[in-house]
């Protein structure tokens, strides 16, 4: 049976298509080809080996079936069988494609990582940019449509369910720089939707967890603080001062303490000096 998969990737879903590490990580905003790329290089590597199962996931059934049941319906034809009670594509060589919702597989691992004494960190929500893929929004637009914003109904199933120990939420910040093509320069200034925050926090009482916690308004990160965000990630602006610092040095040395002053900035402009004393002793 001949099987002809279309479509062309792009420079960084060929990246991914060629890796063989054993873990290998693949973000990006809305429209930046994740789903394609994660779908298409399972459906690969299922018609490459025998007896292999891969597991494909989407935060809820609906998105599941938009994103990839119907497309690997179209796409598969008659090279796969698709059993819908089960959610699962068996290919004649006996390898399975397992599709599964965000909330069963979120909770398989949250239950996992208890029972070893583990704390769990999910995500709910999709937060604005990455490096590598364009917005296919304008910031204010995103802001005031609350487009990708994490929901709050969704939002409370999904602790309550799941029962993990925080929850990475999407409430106005940007992941990475915008595009590849800006990668080095300032991101633009974000801020954080505080009611948003505060109702999130009401409905899931858990920590909550900002990710893109670089270039957003400093007092929108203080006051997100006070309303619910526990842990934030930080990762351009330490990247950039790195990857500056050694362009114009080439000094390894010196673009370390270079991150070692902008993290020590960072801290004191979160009002976060003396945490680790606090909460370990």
């Amino acid at each position: 049976m001949e099987l002809t998969l279309y479509g062309r990737p792009n420079p960084r879903q060929a990246e991914f298509f060629a890796s063989t590490a054993a873990h290998t990580a693949y973000g990006g905003a809305r429209g930046g080809g994740k789903s394609w790329a994660m779908r298409r290089k399972l459906v690969l590597l299922c018609l490459g080996y025998k007896g292999l199962n891969c597991l494909l996931l989407r935060r809820t059934l609906p998105e599941l079936r938009e994103n990839h049941v119907i497309p690997l319906l179209k796409e598969l034809g008659d090279a796969a069988a698709y059993n819908a009670t089960e959610r699962v594509f068996r290919f004649p060589n006996g390898s399975r494609l397992k599709l599964a919702e965000n909330i069963a597989v979120t909770k398989q691992v949250a239950d996992f990582a208890h029972a070893n004494d583990i704390a769990c960190e999910a995500e709910l929500g999709s937060v604005m940019g990455h490096e590598g893929a364009g917005a296919n929004m304008d910031y204010e637009e995103i802001f005031r449509t609350k487009k990708g914003f994490t929901d709050l109904g969704e939002a409370k199933q999904f602790a309550e369910e799941t029962k993990c120990d925080w929850l990475s939420v999407a409430v106005g910040s940007i992941h990475g720089a915008i595009a590849e093509g800006v990668r080095n320069q300032k991101k633009p200034e974000a801020r954080l939707d505080i009611q948003h925050i505060a109702d999130l926090s009401k409905v899931t009482n858990i920590p909550l967890v900002l990710h893109g916690g670089s270039g957003i308004n400093n007092q929108c990160i203080l006051d997100g603080i006070v309303n619910g965000i526990a842990k934030i990630n930080v990762g351009t602006e330490i990247r950039q001062t790195y990857e500056r610092t050694l362009g114009e040095t080439n000094d390894v040395e010196k673009a370390r303490a270079a991150v070692y002053t902008r993290t020590c900035e960072i801290i004191r402009s979160f009002r976060i000096e003396g945490n680790q004393e606090k909460l370990f002793g």
